[in-house]
């Protein structure tokens, strides 16, 4: 059981290279490419042993993050292939724990960043006209990547909420 923040080390650095370089990819052309987050995966999931009591901690990460993940985006479509792997690569290299709280920071992140979104394009008035009129317009696409490297970063530096198990 994790308890405190653990003390920053070398897959921080991994962590770091990869939560910037997936930000720039996703802010420039809108998507993250498989380069970026499978060499990771393999990376997190390789040197777990050398830095955690339980060997499995690399892998364990990247299966939480993917269940966690999964269904925004196979139902809800709020999350691209990219934004599900970007936070499974990041689950390999800081364990389940963080995996899973940075997932749920993501989602409660999602909202306000979306909304500031909206507003700055000038399309809030189409979530109104969506949710009160039932309308449908024009679909406004969001570089997810920024708020996964808020919540990877908001679950790494503080140990709240602690899963007991």
């Amino acid at each position: 059981m994790m308890v405190g923040v653990p003390p920053l080390g070398p897959r921080d650095a991994a962590l770091a290279v990869l939560l910037v370089a997936a930000c720039a990819t996703d802010l420039r052309v809108r998507r993250i490419p498989n380069v970026l987050t499978l060499p990771a995966m393999a990376l997190g999931a390789g040197v777990a042993p050398l830095y955690d009591m339980q060997w499995w901690q690399g892998l364990a990460g990247i299966v939480i993050a993917f269940v966690a993940a999964f269904p925004a985006w196979r139902f809800g479509g709020a999350l691209r292939a990219g934004d599900v792997k970007l936070l499974m690569a990041a689950g390999s290299l800081v364990g389940w724990q963080i995996a899973l709280r940075a997932t749920l920071f993501s989602y409660a992140l999602a909202v306000p960043f979306g909304l500031l979104v909206l507003a700055y394009r000038g399309r809030l008035g189409n979530l109104w006209r969506f949710w009160v009129r039932g309308e449908r317009t024009e679909v406004t696409l969001v570089a997810f990547a920024p708020v996964i490297v808020a919540a990877v970063l908001l679950a790494r530096l503080q140990p709240w909420p602690a899963f007991p198990w």
